[in-house]
């Protein structure tokens, strides 16, 4: 089966327009990777991976304490045994994880409701600012999110595509 023309412009209108958005996403985020004040919260959880990635503390140790998922731990301490001890690292990687987000969001929406759903959702996960910040942090949070919402993009593949917009 052959592609239109004007099926074959619909969808390079719709990674064109996703790149301008993951374009902006990155700005903002790595933007606000550089300035945001580090929280004590974030420090301790990045110092406890570092322990954890490098062998020196395992997960039910006495010193792991708290609640915190352990996979995240040790791929963000990596980052601090590859590159040495850097906030910065840790949260490229939280903004890598975050751009990802944003393409996987763009990618369910449009399978659910057509390629301007799949635009919207992802302007608007960009658009919120503190959102972004939160996954400029060099912790789980654009991991988690990135890894459910891979999750229901492979649950979602047998659906057929809609257009609702």
């Amino acid at each position: 089966m052959t592609e239109s023309p004007v099926e074959r412009f619909s969808r390079r209108a719709f990674w064109f327009a996703l790149l301008l958005i993951a374009v902006v996403f990155l700005a903002q985020a790595l933007f606000l990777a550089r300035i945001l004040v580090p929280s004590h919260d974030e420090t301790s959880a990045l110092f406890l991976a570092y322990m954890m990635a490098s062998g020196q503390v395992r997960p039910f140790d006495d010193p792991v304490i708290g609640h915190r998922p352990f996979g995240p731990a040790y791929i963000f301490g990596a980052t601090q045994v590859l590159f040495g001890r850097s906030l910065l690292a840790a949260r490229l990687l939280g903004v890598a994880f975050g751009l990802v987000l944003v393409v996987l969001t763009a990618l369910l929406a449009r399978r659910l409701g057509g390629s301007l759903c799949g635009l919207l959702a992802a302007a608007l996960l960009t658009a919120q600012g503190a959102v972004v910040g939160y996954y400029a942090l060099g912790d789980w949070h654009s991991l988690v999110p990135m890894l459910l919402v891979a999750a229901l993009l492979v649950w979602e593949r047998d659906t057929p595509a809609r257009n609702v917009l």
